[in-house]
Parts: structure tokens; sequence; C-alpha cells
């Protein structure tokens, strides 16, 4: 629904709420009104209680003026006694201070009364004057009645008169209100609202006009400063775009240009390998320490730029997905047992001691066997270099889960050597990056971790490293029990 109908509908809800509560007040001042005259009407039960003492006193000074001699008789305490009662509720119900004053000085003649003893005689004079006395009661409470609900129906009137005022003027505030308030807020939503079209068809050169402090001119502002942003943020993200292609652009040559120059030098370096292990055996019966000596370096240089260049071709191959793993799900003991043995002399070599943690059940995950054990060859191996003499290397296999409750393998390799500094614990994974406090001591390429780590995500696991206490480095790698 369009936002100039939804308001109208609501302006107008609110006229037909504000209606209803006219109409429904008017009903209940009108049930009020009754119950108000009600009450009123019950006010007179202390006229009907003076007419009833006047009563009473009548009969009484009859019974007497029947008598030759008017005296007091025993029987006079029982019909005094109920006429004190009605005065009682006379005084109780009196509804101005002269009426009660009058009815509580009557109530204190027929006490006096009443206190004589019998044989008393009457006096006919006072018995005058409280007659006199009672007749005053009566009209009083006859006038204070009237008096009184002729009031209270006035009252009743006026009340419902300004409270209709007050019912007809909220209408007339809320139809006032419904046409401030599509006049403030309809333009300026509008306004936004075809902003924000312009914005999401990509249009950012909208000119938008706020003005005032209202909270309409906040939307509009928080929308201009909106657009201002969008802007700058796609101009820095073609900019990084642009940034990002050539770079891309740039590491495919390096790539390229790095797998090329691979392939060219394998081959003349396997010719200088050969041509140097022929030269060694035709040296050797000449006895020549100084030509062999020459002979086996160049050897050894070879090998490891033959080394390089292997690792190189393994990394291109990688990030360009160009190695088809074979996966079989086995224990993966089976390639720790395999890196082992094949890093024996190594290991033996500093008199260093590997030892094993698992519960002895078969750890059954997908695999390459070939490439985990490149990568239980790399991991091992740096843990001896980069370890003393004499220390301890230690494998942990613990099965657990995921942040997706996925059942998955966690190894963890942890040497006792010199650990990797906080703030490159994240780098050493990336191509040609060696630790600051390794890459002066035992050497490398440092591109061991980074085929390290493309193994790994190939088997949709991850690696990371972290340091433990108080010396050394743990590499944990997390594996998938079933691979999707």
């Amino acid at each position: 629904m369009p936002i100039r109908l939804t308001v109208l509908f609501i302006c107008l809800s609110y006229v037909a709420i504000t209606l209803f509560v006219v109409l429904f007040s008017h009903q209940q001042e009108a049930k009020l009104g009754r119950v108000a005259l009600s009450i009123y009407d019950d006010a007179f039960v202390g006229v009907n209680y003076a007419h009833k003492s006047q009563a009473d006193f009548i009969r009484f000074v009859d019974d007497h003026n029947t008598r030759e001699t008017a005296a007091i008789v025993a029987g006079d305490d029982e019909k005094l006694g109920r006429l004190i009662d009605n005065l009682n509720i006379a005084i109780e119900r009196a509804m101005s201070d002269r009426g009660r004053d009058l009815a509580m000085k009557i109530h204190g003649q027929i006490l006096d009364i009443k206190a004589q003893p019998p044989g008393t005689l009457l006096q006919k004079d006072e018995l005058k004057t409280i007659d006199t006395e009672l007749n005053k009661l009566v009209d009083r409470y006859n006038a204070d009645g009237i008096i009184y609900r002729t009031h209270s129906s006035e009252l009743v009137a006026s009340s419902r008169k300004w409270l209709t005022g007050v019912l007809y003027g909220a209408v007339v505030l809320a139809l006032i209100m419904a046409l401030i308030l599509q006049r403030a807020v309809i333009p300026p939503i509008i306004q936004a609202v075809e902003v924000a079209k312009s914005i999401e068809k990509g249009k950012l050169d909208n000119k938008i006009v706020a003005k005032g402090r209202s909270e309409t001119a906040v939307l509009l502002g928080a929308l201009a400063k909106m657009q201002s942003s969008i802007a700058d943020n796609i101009r820095r993200i073609e900019e990084e775009t642009r940034k990002a292609e050539r770079e891309r652009v740039a590491n495919q040559m390096k790539s390229e240009f790095l797998t090329n120059m691979s392939h060219e030098l394998r081959t003349p370096m396997h010719a200088i390998l050969g041509f140097s292990r022929l030269a060694q055996k035709r040296v050797e019966p000449l006895k020549d320490d100084k030509l062999s000596l020459m002979l086996n370096n160049i050897e050894l240089s070879g090998n490891r730029l033959l080394s390089l260049l292997n690792a190189l071709l393994d990394l291109s191959k990688l990030e360009a997905g160009r190695i088809n793993f074979e996966f079989v799900k086995e224990d993966i003991r089976k390639a720790i047992n395999q890196t082992i043995q094949e890093a024996e002399t190594l290991i033996q070599a500093k008199q260093m001691r590997v030892t094993i943690n698992d519960d002895g059940i078969p750890k059954l995950v997908p695999y390459d066997f070939n490439a985990m054990v490149q990568v239980f060859m790399n991991l091992l191996t740096n843990a001896v270099k980069f370890s003393p003499n004499g220390s301890e290397i230690s494998i942990t296999l613990l099965e657990t889960a995921d942040t997706d409750k996925k059942p998955v393998l966690l190894f963890r390799i942890q040497d006792q050597g010199v650990g990797i500094p906080e703030p490159e614990l994240l780098l050493v994974f990336d191509k040609f990056v060696q630790s600051s406090k390794t890459k002066s001591g035992a050497g490398g390429t440092g591109l061991g971790l980074a085929i390290v780590r493309q193994i790994v995500e190939a088997h949709k696991g991850r690696i990371w490293a972290e340091n433990v206490m108080p010396h050394g480095a743990c590499f944990n790698m997390m594996l998938p029990c079933v691979l999707q």
C-alpha cells in the first residue's frame, strides 16, 4: 500500500476511534447520571426519617392529650426510644449543617424528656416548642434535598457538556495532526523512496534536500551520507579490483615463468648431475681428493637446486589444480609410519625421539598416500631441523568434531625448538616466507609449508600453527573423516 494511503488510513482510523469514544462516553455519562440521581434519591432517606420523627412525636403528644393529667408513663420509654432512633438516622443523613444542628437540638430535647422518671408532668410549652422545631426540621430537610438534587443534576449536565467539547476537540485535533503529518512526513519519505530506487539502479548523483532537524530530515541526511559512502566504496572497489587484476596477471605470469623455467632447468640439471656422477667415477682411480671434493660439491648443489625446481613445479601444479589426488579411506598412521621410517637417518643424527600418542584404534580418513607422506615429511623434517639435539617430537592423533559437528581427525606435531613469533604464525604458510627465527639457521626455500597448505586444503582440511609453553612450536592439521 502506498505511504500516502497508509497514513490516510491511520488518520481515519484514529478519527473513527475518537468518534467511538465520544459515543461510548455519552452512554457512560448518561449511565453515570442515572446512578448519581439514584444516589441523590437515597439522600432523601434523611427527609423520610425527619417525617417519621415528626409523626412519632405527634402520636406521642396525641396519646397524652387524651388523659386528664399529661404525665410520663412506663410505656413512653419505648416510644421515645423509637423517636430517638429515627432522629439518629435523620442526623446521619443530613444534607446541610443547619439541618444537622436542628436535628441534634431536637434529639437533645427528646433525650431530656426520656430521662424524666414516670409520673413527671409534661410541659405543654416544651412540647409545643419541640413540635415547632420538628416542623422546621422537616421543612429544612425538604429544602436541602431539592437544592442538593438540583445542584447535582446541574453538575452532571455540565460535566457532560465539558466531556463532549473535549472529545470534539480531539476529533478536530486529529484531523489537524493528520494534515500536518501528511505535509511533513509524506514528501520526504517519497523523496527517500525515489532516491533509494535510483541507488538500486546504480544512479549515485541524486540531489537530496534535508531541511530542519526532524526525523525525516535526519533520514534524508543519513541517506545522502549513505549515497556518498556507496559511491566512495564503489570507486575504491573498482580501484582495488583493477589492482587485484593486475596482481593476478602478474602472479599468473610469474607462475608461468617459474613453471617454464623449472621445466627448462630440470633437463640441464639432470645432465649436470649425470655428468658429475660420471666424472666422480672417472677420477676415483686418480686419487685426486681435491677434484673429488669439487665434483661432490657440484652434485650436492645440483641436488639442492633440483629439489627447489621440483618444489616450484609441485606448487605451480597445486595452485593450478593440475594434480589429481587418489583418495583412499585407510589408516592415516600408515603414512605417518612411512614418514618416520624415511626420516629415521635425520632423526638419529640429532639423537631425537619421536613419540606417537593415540588410542591404538585405526584412524580411517580419505587421503592420497603419497601427498600426505609429503605433508608429514615436511612437517617432521622442519621439527627436526629447528629443535635441539636430544629433544623430543610428539605426534598426537585425536578424533573430534569441527564447528559444524562433523567428525574430523586432528593431527598435532609438537617440537621443542625455537618456536615462531606470534605475528608470523599465519605468514609461514605463504610462498617464499620463512620465520625470522629460522631463516638464518637451518635454511630452506620457504616453499615447503606453502605446498603443505595446498595439499591439506585439497583434502578439504585446514592447517595452522601455534606456540607452546615453555618453548617450541605445534602444527595442527584437521582432516575430515568423510570427504564431501
